[in-house]
């Protein structure tokens, strides 16, 4: 049975790509709803049947190891979205990752906590800890685990998405013959990945989510780079693509139409400083009207935070260094009515601000937002008292992007604007003033929904295991050079 595994997971998968290419349009519902998050779930619901009521029901979010490990992510019962990676060959390789032991990974998947997705079939036949795996999913389960890019796939109208990606790989070795081999990424826990498939696998995502102006920026960067040999240029071109697949496309792909997590100390700074060196290449008009400037105003934002002087919901969570603690962790928090009681109050609070601010309720979103922080106190409190005798606990902000929603609905946020690009950023006054002169006309706003921000419609999970404060996100930097690599 065992040997034949890979085999059967690859046949099933196929069958289940022909049932959404033929019966559910997929690619056709695809081009209506990517921009509207709740269509955009029911759509994943439709092409992951085995976890229809995850995307139908819930408020799911994508593992980023860089905020806490899976076992970690006790705050809230949205449940994690992770990806098994094919280059895990045995349980320790397992545990470093997901800080769980295959059997109570199972559990955890069982139960909802954990939602799983693999790569192409054959990436795992070679693998004996992922055979014996898949055989015990299979048991406890009664199914496999689908395939990541399931979606993809069918709004390609079946065509092999990696053979899509390959397209764009061919297409990278044509151009470029002197890209170095590797690329870091994500150095913080993730190894390094090969250039091409870096590349090209975000640039299938950018063309699939019309974003072909990033994937023209970044060859620009390259093609500078193949000619001077400036490593600052590759560096800037990896980060780029990095960040803007993270922001922009990650809650389509990755996310599936839930939140995205990111880690306030590597991905934000990261982003901001990454897009801040791309931004000055162009007009501040055109700018506004791409999806990239609430990031680089995003000190601007928590500096009318600090004026609102809103609190940020803090909660102390059990950390895990064993096995046995991850697995005591989750028994006890399952075994006790009163943590599950609260964290279904803490999830409740923090879906329905979040919710809160896509409509751009102020109101409403500031008193959900009270609610989150008494909420996130008591749960916060109960850990403390469960845990802190025998386990270590770490205080984290849950920040939940929130505090980017309040500040633009900020009444003084014109005059904050104006205040703030003049001063940090250099713009002539006069030039801002024509700018936010035009935001208030309605036939601009049309062209700029939600104004200077734009619709702000990615649904951000912003926090860290560990860490309390408001990070600063952005700090101006006087580097003459940045032009020149542009």
């Amino acid at each position: 049975m065992e040997e034949n595994i890979i085999k059967d997971i690859e046949k099933k998968e196929k069958e289940e790509l022909c049932r959404i290419v033929e019966k559910e349009k997929v690619g056709e519902k695809f081009k209506a709803l990517r921009e509207r998050r709740e269509e955009l779930k029911k759509l994943y619901g439709e092409v992951y049947p085995e976890y229809k009521e995850v995307f139908t029901e819930k408020e799911p979010r994508y593992y980023r190891i860089a905020a806490a490990y899976a076992s970690e992510y006790n705050e809230k019962d949205n449940p994690l979205l992770v990806f098994l990676r094919s280059d895990i060959t045995n349980e320790e390789d397992f545990w470093n990752y997901f800080k769980y032991k295959p059997e109570d990974f199972l559990d955890a998947v069982r139960d909802g906590k954990i939602v799983p997705f693999i790569g192409p079939p054959r990436m795992y036949e070679e693998n004996q800890f992922y055979i014996k795996f898949f055989n015990e999913w299979y048991k406890k389960l009664g199914f496999y685990p689908p395939t990541a890019n399931r979606l993809e796939t069918a709004i390609l109208a079946g065509k092999n998405f990696e053979d899509y990606k390959k397209s764009f790989r061919d297409e990278l070795k044509k151009l470029f013959k002197k890209l170095p081999e590797k690329v870091m990424y994500d150095p913080s826990r993730l190894p390094p990945l090969n250039t091409e498939d870096f590349f090209s696998e975000r640039f299938a995502w950018f063309k699939l989510a019309k974003m072909d102006y990033v994937i023209e920026d970044v060859i620009r960067l390259l093609e500078k780079y193949a000619k001077e040999g400036n490593k600052e240029l590759f560096n800037l071109a990896v980060n780029y693509t990095f960040s803007s697949h993270q922001i922009f496309t990650s809650h389509i792909f990755y996310s599936k139409g839930g939140y995205v997590v990111l880690s306030p100390e590597e991905d934000l700074p990261l982003a901001i400083e990454t897009f801040h060196k791309i931004i000055q290449h162009r007009s501040f008009l055109e700018t506004l009207a791409g999806k990239m400037h609430w990031i680089f105003l995003t000190n601007l934002l928590i500096e009318v935070w600090k004026r609102r002087k809103v609190e940020i919901p803090i909660m102390e969570l059990p950390s895990v260094n064993e096995p046995k603690d991850a697995k005591n962790i989750q028994q006890e928090i399952s075994k006790s009515e009163e943590i599950q009681r609260e964290k279904e109050e803490v999830t409740r609070a923090y879906n329905e601000t979040i919710y809160a601010a896509e409509g751009k309720n102020l109101s409403l979103l500031e008193e959900k937002y009270r609610e989150l922080v008494e909420v996130t106190k008591n749960l916060g409190e109960t850990y403390r008292q469960r845990f802190g005798a025998t386990l270590q606990l770490l205080a984290t902000a849950l920040l939940g992007g929130v505090e980017v929603y309040l500040a633009s609905l900020h009444p003084d946020i014109a005059s904050i604007a104006m205040d703030y690009l003049v001063i940090h950023e250099g713009i002539e006054k006069a030039l801002i003033e024509r700018i936010l002169e035009r935001i208030r006309e309605s036939r601009f706003r049309e062209t700029l929904p939600g104004g200077i921000f734009g619709d702000l419609v990615i649904p951000l999970d912003i926090w860290k295991l560990g860490k309390r404060d408001l990070p600063v996100v952005y700090k101006k930097r006087k580097n003459e050079n940045i032009k020149k690599l542009m």
